[in-house]
């Protein structure tokens, strides 16, 4: 018998907890699939080479591509450069979800470092660090003092056009990342 509420598979990232790796998920993202009516499952990172992937990826009806600390690797999109904050585990499972959601029409929502790795997997590139482009810089970081509705306050209304949306994700979702060259799809 399905589920009447929609499973959420929510990528995880690698973290150190205690001095022990770990795979972890913010709670405001948890908490925002349960308050929309979701049930969450998080996915670790080993779950892109897992045997059953395809098999636990059926239960699923969407894929959350969260926000993280970490940025995908340059190598991802061609670049050369290096980059300090990686989750090689996240890329590969992200990429992975990104070409089964792709391939099975799974709907998928995408924040921050979730639409860099959208933007890369299907033919785009990034820019190291939009902080060094003239005249770009629009403040990413939400302030901490300020209570979680006011931080994440809907930004755009029904009255937004998709060019302007497009270009407001690009600049604000995606950590120091922003767009090099979009994906045309």
């Amino acid at each position: 018998m399905k589920n009447s509420r929609p499973i959420i598979a929510i990528v995880s990232c690698h973290k150190m907890v205690d001095g022990q790796p770990a795979q972890a998920v913010y709670q405001k993202y948890i908490d925002a699939v349960n308050f929309y009516g979701g049930n969450p499952i998080l996915l670790p990172n080993t779950t892109a080479d897992s045997e059953n992937f395809d098999a636990l990826l059926e239960i699923a009806d969407g894929i959350l591509l969260t926000g993280s600390y970490s940025n995908v690797a340059p190598t991802r999109y061609g670049a050369t450069h290096t980059e300090a904050k990686q989750d090689l585990g996240r890329d590969e499972l992200s990429f992975k979800l990104l070409a089964y959601a792709d391939e099975k029409n799974i709907p998928l929502f995408a924040v921050c470092r979730g639409l860099q790795e959208m933007n890369v997997h299907f033919g785009g590139t990034l820019y190291p660090d939009w902080r060094d482009i003239d005249g770009f810089y629009e403040q990413h970081l939400e302030d901490n003092t300020q209570p979680l509705e006011v931080q994440y306050q809907p930004y755009m209304t029904s009255s937004f056009n998709l060019k302007e949306g497009w270009q407001h994700l690009v600049k604000s979702g995606t950590s120091t990342h922003c767009t090099n060259k979009p994906s045309v799809r």
